[in-house]
């Protein structure tokens, strides 16, 4: 605000359709975190392809093609469109492949029950690159799946990191932790309003944020966890459930 019926409009139909990710002006406009349910559908896109190419190839094929698309990606836009990269570029698919390779290279490695040498070390240095190349913001996607697929992968290959993981508090943190995402930004907006006409410091924004913004967020996350998450979850299996051939009898008990 303010702002044209036609730019609300486009805005709105942006963001039910999930295009809006294609468009700068509509890619964070409504709510900062929504940036990522235009990519995320992307990813469903191309999912089929990447398992073809697991069954066609290998795993360690696949990730080593997300490490090298989203390098002829961003050098790609350097040459033809630089802006890019500070706008929609960055929430395009190729952009964030790297992610999905790391992620697909853990689940890998754990369901494999592959060892992996000196795995401490390369945690160590996965966690050291990803914080340098974090600081870089045409190679932030390599910087996320450095330093949180080391931490993935080192969970799921060191028992006592998979231990601290799977704490009854965090488990119950991740039950919410998307729903939180979506909504975290809406409710720090909420509480940090009002605080804008009494001008305070930015060191009483910030405490006000984390005492009272943390806490509402994580309320809020639960019910739109409950109201929206788990039925549609419930939804979904009841759909596959009715569309699934029947199995024998064995099978549909180990089920």
């Amino acid at each position: 605000f303010p702002a044209t019926f036609p730019h609300l409009a486009a805005n709105f139909v942006t963001h039910a359709t999930l295009t809006h990710g294609f468009f700068p002006r509509f890619d964070r406009a409504i709510d900062g975190a929504f940036w990522s349910l235009s990519t995320e559908w992307q990813f469903y896109v191309i999912l089929p392809i990447l398992v073809f190419a697991i069954r066609r190839w290998s795993v360690p094929f696949v990730v080593a093609a997300t490490v090298v698309v989203p390098a002829l990606w961003v050098l790609a836009l350097q040459e033809i469109y630089p802006r890019a990269l500070v706008s929609v570029g960055t929430d395009m698919v190729p952009f964030r492949l790297i992610e999905f390779g790391v992620g697909m290279l853990g689940a890998w490695l754990l369901s494999t029950q592959r060892r992996v040498p000196f795995i401490g070390l390369l945690i160590v240095v996965g966690l050291v690159v990803g914080g340098v190349l974090n600081q870089y913001r045409d190679w932030l996607s390599y910087g996320w799946a450095f330093g949180f697929g080391a931490l993935v992968i080192g969970c799921s290959a060191i028992p006592t990191l998979r231990r601290c993981a799977e704490w009854a508090p965090l488990r119950r943190l991740g039950r919410i932790s998307y729903s939180a995402y979506l909504i975290h930004g809406t409710v720090f907006v909420l509480v940090g309003t009002p605080l804008t006409r009494l001008n305070p410091s930015v060191g009483v924004r910030t405490a006000v944020i984390f005492v009272v913004g943390i806490p509402l967020a994580l309320l809020a996350a639960t019910g739109l966890n409950r109201l929206i998450e788990i039925p549609a979850v419930r939804w979904s299996h009841t759909v596959r459930g009715a569309r699934a051939p029947d199995l024998p009898v064995d099978l549909a008990a180990r089920a």
